[in-house]
């Protein structure tokens, strides 16, 4: 859809960005150090090893990218082929609802009570009602203030004829 172009408007969560990164680095020499001692002991070798892989796969972390006709989230990961796009046509949007909690201001307790309790996330939410009556939802670690920069290009190239709910 958006692939050839430049977008107007493309942030990423940088703070994820360098998580993501390290624990990229963390997984490299977990699996270097586990793996050098293969035949100790090959089959629990083997189960910490696709720990490590399922742990290389699931980590990602957030672009939006705001062009002239779409919107497009994308969880990023190192090989492209493990990122995830999600792009919508601003023709197909009806409204926008959104729940902004994670902003600059909070994200050093955000991140403390994460660590603290691992199911405690604090995630942007953005909902698409599309004029076919589904939705798509967004989920992002983007803080709130680029979100809405992102929703302020997307209102400016659809004329403001897109209900934004906040």
């Amino acid at each position: 859809m958006s692939d050839n172009r430049d977008p107007l408007f493309f942030v990423e969560s940088s703070l994820d960005k360098l998580k993501t990164f390290l624990n990229y680095s963390i997984i490299l020499l977990a699996t270097i150090y586990v793996a050098k001692d293969f035949s100790a002991n090959p089959v629990l070798i083997t189960i910490v090893l696709l720990v490590l892989l399922i742990s290389f796969y699931s980590n990602s972390y957030s672009q939006i990218r705001v062009y002239k006709d779409s919107i497009e989230h994308t969880f990023k990961h190192p090989v492209d082929l493990f990122s995830h796009r999600t792009s919508i046509l601003f023709s197909d949007i009806e409204s926008i609802e959104m729940d902004l909690k994670r902003d600059r201001a909070n994200f050093i307790l955000i991140e403390m009570i994460g660590r603290l309790f691992a199911r405690y996330t604090v995630t942007n939410t953005i909902r698409f009602k599309l004029q076919d009556g589904t939705e798509k939802i967004l989920m992002t670690q983007i803080f709130k203030k680029d979100v809405l920069k992102a929703i302020d290009i997307l209102k400016g190239c659809t004329g403001n004829k897109i209900k934004i709910v906040e």
